[in-house]
């Protein structure tokens, strides 16, 4: 079986925009763009894309090979979003919390034993999980009080919270 290369899109005439009638579509590199993808808000294109979009309204009369080509480029950069939050997440709590071991983190989020290993390298997590990560790492005690609200915390963590709350 061969393998599918994905061939950019030939250069596309200019023409009015459907959408809004004052524009026009052109062909148009998308790099620094952010855009709304699945669960993402805000995601930067940092890699050239060219596809057609209106030069008024934003509006991109995507093709199937367009549609395929922008897909594959947001769900890498979902994904490298989404791994380096988890990353950040794992070096901030080994640097503010370095006796908590790791899975004492995942047993309270409710993950098995491993699973932020995991999410480094070859799995892809939520959008909750990440929000979680984001908060605790942006604002520890908030985020783990509101955490200890919902379920009772490992040891370790528990003692850090109260640490923490003493300040």
């Amino acid at each position: 079986m061969t393998k599918k290369t994905i061939r950019p899109v030939p250069a596309v005439h200019a023409r009015r925009c459907f959408a809004c009638a004052h524009g026009t579509i052109r062909l148009t590199n998308l790099r620094g763009l952010t855009l709304n993808y699945r669960d993402e808000p805000d995601l930067l294109v940092t890699r050239d894309i060219e596809v057609p979009r209106c030069d008024t309204c934003g509006e991109m009369p995507l093709k199937g090979s367009d549609t395929k080509r922008l897909s594959v480029l947001l769900e890498e950069l979902r994904t490298d979003r989404k791994r380096a939050t988890v990353t950040k997440f794992i070096a901030f709590a080994e640097s503010t919390f370095p006796d908590v071991p790791r899975y004492e983190w995942e047993q309270a989020f409710g993950l098995s034993k491993g699973y932020l290993s995991r999410l480094v390298t070859t799995r892809v997590m939520d959008t909750p999980l990440e929000i979680l990560l984001s908060g605790i790492t942006a604002s520890p005690r908030e985020a783990l009080h509101l955490l200890s609200i919902t379920r009772a915390l490992p040891p370790t963590l528990s003692s850090k919270l109260s640490d923490i709350a003493r300040r």
